[in-house]
This record gives C-alpha cells, structure tokens and sequence, in this order.
C-alpha cells in the first residue's frame, strides 16, 4: 500500500507497506530513499545509526548529542573511546579509564591504595595503612609520613621514637649506610659572609628563638677550596629579634665563643683550638667550672683580679660568696689572695736562679715546728724541765733555738741533746760542723778553758756541748758539770740536715 499525498506531508513522497512484508511500515523521502522502518517487533529504526527497541533500548552509531542524562548509568557499555562523560552525581566505572590530556578534579579524588607512574609501574604515590602516605621508587618505600606525623626518610617504614623526622641511610649505600642531610645554596658564587643555609628554631610565625648558620669564610673554589664557618645564635631572655653570635667553628677548626679576637694577627690560626671574648673584665664574664650537685665552683678569667692587670685570674664561688684566689699579672707576676701553695709530690719545690729543673736550686722544702729534747748520751744524767723548742727549716737548712732547763744532774755521762733533724753527713772532703755560742748560767767551766759552745757533728741528730780554750785541745762537756738544779743554757743552732 502507498499514501501519496506531496500537499499534507512536505518532503515525504511516500509511507508504504512493502510488498509481502507483513507487520512492517517504512517512510520514505522523494528520492525514493527509506528513512524510517517499524518491524514486526516494534522496533523503529532511523537510516541504518539509529534503533529503538520496543522495550526502551537505544542503538546508536554515531554520535549522542544531548543537553541531560537521565538515570543510573549502571549499565552503560562501550564508552572506552568516549571523548568527554560528565555527571552531576557520583559516576563508577568498573574497568580502566585512561585519560590523554590534563585532568581537572573540583573535588576529592578518593584512590584505594597508589597512584602509579605510567611506563614505571614499581614508582608510586601510595596509601599503604589509616593514616599513612608514602613515596615508592624502585618497589621499595623511600619516603613516608605515618600515622604519628613522622616524616621518615631512606627506607624506614616504622619508627616509634617521639621526633619530627627520622633519616636512614642515603642513596648510594642504601639503609644500611650512614644518613646524609644535604642542604645547597642556590648558586656556586659563594664569597667571605655568604650565607649558605640555616637551621632556624622559633615558633609559629617566624618568632625566631635561635639559628645555626653555615657561612662562607672566603671565595669558594669549585673543587678545590670551599672556606666555611659555623655559626651558632640565640636569643636572649629580653631579646625577640635576629638572634645574636655565640659560638663559631672557623674554617680552620678554632671554636670562638664570644666573638672573633682583636686581631687574628695574634694568635695560631692553625694550631689554637678555641677562643673566648669576654665582654667585660670581672669574673662573671669569664668561664664557670661548677662541682655536680652543689653550689660551689670557679671562675676563670682575663681581669684585674688581686688589684692586677690584664691578669689571668680565679676566683672561688662557694654557695654564692666571691672571692679571688689567684691572678697571673700580665708582666709574669703571681698574686694569690687565698690559701697557701703547696706540692702534693714531696720532693718538688721552687726552682730559684736557674732557668731549668735544677736540683741545686730547687727549693723543695719548708716546716715550723717544735720538737722536744732528750738526753740521749749514755749514762742519761740530764734532767730536763722545759724541753721543747721550735724550729724552722728550709731547704736543706735548719734553725733551732731554745734553752736547757737542766734538773738534778750528775754522772759523767756525756751531753748529748736530740734534735729535730739529722745533720747532712761529710763529702770527701767537705766537713758538715755546726757550733753555736751559749749563754750559761751554773755551769763548770773546766778550769783550763775559758768557755764553752754548742756542736752538731756529721750525720748526728743531736749536739754536744765542748769547753774550749786559746791554745789547748778542747774537751767534752758532761753531766756532772751542770749545777744541780740550777743550770740554765741557752743556744741557737744553724745547720745542714741530710
């Protein structure tokens, strides 16, 4: 059957029924063309891209222009090609999408587990555990920030120490090397008092409390010479701005607390190991050594301690108290304001007149005492009621005076008083005699001599007592020749010791 009616219809010649095609309908153009078809099944189809099924399927060759999609989308198929997908609502898709040009997300994008490097499948941004990220290369971890905020570096992947960031090992030598912060000016012009980089200590927005600085010490060489100094600042309590110089390592090892010296002229700068400038001249501006556990300790300083100049000084800090002890004047001399000098090592003394260690003008001995007398002549004889004396000794040299206070003498045994040291003992031909005039009281002067006097023989520990006379021998003095209970005797004696 054909409808032929050009008037009611415009640019449709004809709608028929084919012929022996039963339940089919086609419309037609001019031209004789077909351009829609309704089968047997319902089914309209438009030219041969377009087929709408009877229970609501669309098939589309070509291309689907359309201002809204409505519906799920669950079963959408055969979009792998397709140039641009968008929805209002969360869209899934269960294979692979594969994006060529620049992606935009307005939003999260919420990922499962990595995000991977095309053409390097084992280098990834990864999501390994709750609240971790990491960064993979080569299949292993090489950085990770875990669930506690810490920044590990070099291949640990967990770490329980309370700290911000954790380093292990470097690139060359793997975990098990030694871990290497590196930190690079942006340039290789590096001069005298460029700074190269900071390690800065403050709180949150930039109140700086200390820096830890690296500055150029001179030109660098590239390769060859690379002078740099270290320079440690803080902040003092009433201080809020750039922190000041404390401490500095110089390119040639000196550690300089306080500053630079004066003049670098005067010192080593390739020997001396560490400087300090005070910033006045007391004892607070110098170094404090203080005992553990107490409040006692020492000052060393540069001042004018013990009223001296320009002197090195020590000053004792004992529970607060101040008081100077030592003070090396600048032209050699010693002052000590407190306590005495002494060697723990006996044997060791004053070296005087000699510029070297010499025995024979070492003074290495010195003592104030007193010693008590005894009789020590056979026979006994000599009572003695007072008989201490004192004594002092330098060196070598001793120096004795007292008085024999004698008792009830008698006997004929000798005098023979004990003293405090032995005297030194003869040298070939160097005779060690010591005598000393006595004043006497009661005392028989044997009628041939005219007098009688003290005498310390060699390497003996106590004097004897000779009369004397002019052209005769002399002759010792003995016990009986004291006056019983009246005798008095007093004597100063000088002499060597051994």
């Amino acid at each position: 059957m054909t409808i032929i009616n050009p008037k009611s219809i415009t640019g449709v010649t004809s709608i028929t029924t084919p012929s022996g095609s039963d339940n089919l309908f086609t419309v037609h153009t001019n031209n004789t063309t077909e351009r829609i078809r309704i089968n047997n099944d319902g089914d309209v189809i438009v030219g041969s891209g377009i087929t709408v099924s009877s229970d609501g399927d669309i098939f589309a060759t070509g291309v689907c222009t359309a201002t809204s999609f409505v519906g799920s989308g669950a079963n959408l198929t055969g979009v792998a090609s397709t140039e641009n997908i968008r929805t209002n609502t969360n869209a899934t898709f269960l294979q692979n999408i594969n994006v060529s040009g620049t992606s935009t997300v307005g939003g999260d994008l919420n990922i499962a587990d990595k995000i991977v490097h095309i053409g390097d499948t084992n280098t990834a941004i990864r999501f390994p555990a709750a609240d971790e990220i990491s960064l993979e290369g080569g299949g292993s971890t090489r950085v990770k920030v875990d669930s506690s905020g810490r920044l590990l570096v070099g291949g640990l992947t967990s770490d329980s120490r309370t700290t911000s960031m954790i380093i292990n090992g470097n690139s060359s030598t793997g975990a098990t090397g030694q871990a290497i912060l590196n930190m690079d000016i942006g340039t290789t012009s590096i001069s005298d008092g460029t700074s190269i980089g900071v390690f800065r200590f403050g709180a949150t927005g930039d109140r700086r409390g200390a820096d830890i600085k690296a500055e150029g010490a001179g030109t660098w060489s590239a390769g060859s010479s690379h002078p740099t100094n270290l320079i440690f600042s803080t902040n003092a309590a009433s201080s809020a701005s750039t922190p000041t110089e404390r401490l500095r390592i110089t390119s040639g090892g000196i550690v300089q607390i306080g500053g630079a010296t004066e003049n670098s002229a005067d010192i080593d700068t390739s020997n001396t190991k560490l400087t300090i400038k005070q910033s006045g001249g007391g004892a607070e501006d110098g170094i404090y050594l203080e005992r553990t556990g107490e409040r006692r300790g020492h000052y060393i300083y540069v001042g004018g301690g013990l009223s001296q100049s320009d002197a090195l000084c020590v000053t004792t800090n004992q529970l607060g108290t101040d008081t100077d002890l030592l003070a090396i004047d600048r032209g050699g001399d010693i002052a000590v304001g407190a306590g005495d000098i002494f060697f723990s090592t006996s044997g060791k003394g004053i070296v005087l007149g000699a510029t070297s260690n010499t025995d024979s003008n070492t003074l290495d001995d010195y003592e104030e005492g007193v010693h008590t007398m005894t009789q020590l002549g056979s026979g006994g004889g000599v009572p003695l009621s007072n008989a201490v004396i004192r004594y002092t000794k330098i060196g070598n040299i001793c120096q004795v005076s007292g008085m024999l206070d004698v008792g009830n003498a008698s006997g004929s045994s000798s005098v023979e008083i004990s003293l405090p040291f032995t005297s030194k003992a003869d040298s070939g031909t160097t005779k060690s005699r010591t005598t000393s005039a006595l004043m006497h009281k009661y005392c028989d002067v044997n009628n041939s001599y005219i007098n009688i006097v003290g005498y310390i023989g060699q390497n003996e520990n106590y004097f004897r007592i000779y009369n004397v006379a002019d052209n005769n021998d002399w002759h010792q003095f003995l016990s009986g020749d004291f006056n019983a209970n009246n005798a008095e005797l007093f004597f100063t004696f000088v002499y060597q010791t051994a």
